[in-house]
């Protein structure tokens, strides 16, 4: 059988077959990590936070603070991370959506599809970033004194040092 040049419906496919897959694919770790975020960090975080309260429920109001700050730098951390790879798979499943109904002609399935994927984009600037740009402001703020505290504590282990040396000293005199 002689080896024939595949026709014009033939050699699309692949091109169909890869933008249908390089969509799902972004659809479903978009979902995933959108679903990881909402049912497992979060509500563990949360308990972190609450359970770090009730343990230090007998300590002062500073130590009630730290839980609350230990969060938030987490958070933080996590929100540095998750959220231009949230926009990425937002944005290529949004776009191949579209491509696949309006380029390929494939079903307007895709389109709907695409379209409530592009809508998170949005959603997320105007309800979501107000909320977290509050708590990212708290976050530095909370890693800003931790980093004021940790100098601090330094600053007096340097000071406590240099007195404990003249201590020393003193001591080597008054036994001679």
């Amino acid at each position: 059988m002689p080896m024939r040049w595949p026709t014009s419906e033939q050699r699309d496919v692949g091109g169909r077959l890869a933008l249908e897959a390089a969509t799902l694919t972004s659809s479903a770790l978009f979902a995933g990590a959108a679903f990881y975020i909402s049912m497992v960090e979060h509500p563990a975080r949360c308990a972190l936070a609450s359970a770090l309260k009730t343990t230090l429920k007998s300590m002062n109001k500073a130590a009630k603070k730290s839980a609350v700050k230990a969060a938030l730098l987490e958070w933080n951390e996590s929100y540095q991370r998750a959220g231009p790879l949230q926009v990425f798979h937002a944005v290529v499943a949004g776009v191949g959506g579209l491509c696949n109904t309006f380029v390929l002609g494939e079903a307007a399935a895709w389109a709907w599809g695409g379209g409530l994927m592009l809508a998170n984009v949005p959603f997320t600037l105007l309800c979501l970033m107000p909320v977290n740009n509050e708590l990212q402001a708290r976050a530095e703020a909370a890693a800003e004194m931790d980093e004021t505290a940790a100098m601090t504590h330094r600053t007096i282990g340097k000071e406590e040092a240099v007195v404990g040396e003249g201590e020393e000293e003193v001591e080597e005199e008054e036994e001679e």
